[in-house]
């Protein structure tokens, strides 16, 4: 699990991803906006309205300027995806709990919170960029596979990855006060 901002990443290899885990990061007066992965198959034309360049393109336009008719073009993509998220029975077991899924963050508003916000991607691309170099790394170093070394190497990629988007911190010194400080300063973090 990776969570990234402009100012940090914190990573964390758990044998569960819940909300639980979540929170323990993350603080309950938390004042933000959280993003998630979301579910990728429930039917070709879900698939089109999620993953449509309609709404990305409409989100970079709001993004660089003024868009004019903003506001109604954005409210005919959201009656168009609240008409297909409505409320209904399906035969597939698993594209019925994909539509319960999304239709329920639908309701709370989440899934096109980013035409309401534009300072919301409307991708989770940003999480999959920062995870990507972890999981690779995990997989070929053997380094995860019990709780002391995904602990140790969470840690550091947290580390590394933070300090490389504070080009004015100094790197060695964090790295050189966790080792020789073990695990206290790491659980501080």
């Amino acid at each position: 699990m990776v969570f990234d901002t402009d100012e940090g990443t914190v990573f964390q290899i758990r044998p569960q991803h819940r909300n639980e885990e979540v929170r323990e990061v993350i603080p309950a007066d938390y004042g933000g906006v959280m993003v998630t992965d979301r579910a990728r198959q429930f039917g070709t034309k879900l698939k089109e309205l999620l993953r449509g360049s309609i709404q990305v393109q409409l989100w970079r336009e709001k993004k660089q300027g003024d868009v004019p008719d903003y506001g109604e073009r954005v409210e005919k993509i959201e009656v168009t995806l609240t008409h297909h998220l409505r409320n209904r029975t399906l035969k597939d077991d698993g594209n019925q709990r994909l539509l319960n899924g999304i239709g329920g963050q639908n309701d709370r508003g989440n899934v096109l919170r980013f035409l309401q916000e534009p300072g919301i991607e409307p991708t989770h691309n940003r999480a999959e960029r920062a995870l990507r170099p972890a999981a690779i790394a995990r997989k070929v170093s053997q380094c995860s596979k019990n709780e002391r070394g995904a602990y140790a190497f969470a840690a550091f990629v947290s580390l590394a990855q933070t300090f490389r988007k504070n080009p004015a911190a100094s790197v060695p010194q964090p790295f050189l006060g966790l080792l020789r400080n073990g695990t206290s300063t790491a659980a501080s973090l």
